[in-house]
């Protein structure tokens, strides 16, 4: 490997990764064995966020995961989805009595494991929902049309926490869920509160 790298082996570098990021901030813990980062201090009575996807864009997705942003993230191979088991481990890291909302950036694969996880969540009795973003405007919609445009979920998700984190710690998740996603839906919260 040329000497212009860090690491003379890509073999284990998600897990030192993360394990770096866990070891300088005190809220977060690391599932070593599943890859996902979560925060130690989320509250099982608030809404949880969970997302991630392949390795090799830090800082999404483990970088995000702090109060009023993700309750945790999963991180894949490089450049690889993460499994359905590494899904199920962040879920049960993180359970929630509001409801779980998965926020997958619209990759093939993380479609089919996050997609996957829910099933096999609801299965087991968990309230989740599925978010897919898809807010990359940099191919066009011809470009994209047959898998859809991808996500750059870190600044939805960074807005999505700060502008509804007061919010989600109030509500229910069935308050934030409509037909089109989430836009909107502070109008039913509000009427709760």
């Amino acid at each position: 490997m040329s000497t212009k790298h860090f690491f003379s082996s890509t073999d284990g570098v998600v897990k030192k990764a993360l394990n770096s990021l866990v070891a300088r901030n005190p809220n977060l813990q690391h599932d070593e064995d599943n890859r996902v980062v979560f925060s130690k201090t989320h509250d099982s009575s608030k809404v949880t966020l969970i997302s991630g996807g392949g390795s090799g864009h830090e800082p999404a997705w483990s970088g995000y995961v702090g109060d009023g942003m993700l309750t945790a993230a999963v991180a894949g191979d490089v450049f690889a989805s993460p499994s359905t088991k590494q899904i199920m481990s962040a879920i049960k890291n993180v359970p929630s009595k509001n409801g779980i909302i998965l926020g997958i950036t619209n990759y093939t694969g993380d479609m089919l494991h996050f997609g996957l996880a829910r099933e096999k969540g609801l299965s087991m009795g968990y309230n989740i929902k599925v978010v897919s973003f898809t807010d990359d405007a940099a191919l066009g919609r011809k470009k994209s049309e047959l898998v859809g445009r991808r996500g750059l979920a870190g600044n939805i998700l960074g807005e999505l926490g700060h502008l509804y984190s007061s919010m989600m710690d109030q509500c229910h998740i069935e308050d934030f869920w409509r037909a089109d996603g989430i836009s909107g839906s502070h109008q039913a919260c509000r009427r709760r509160l």
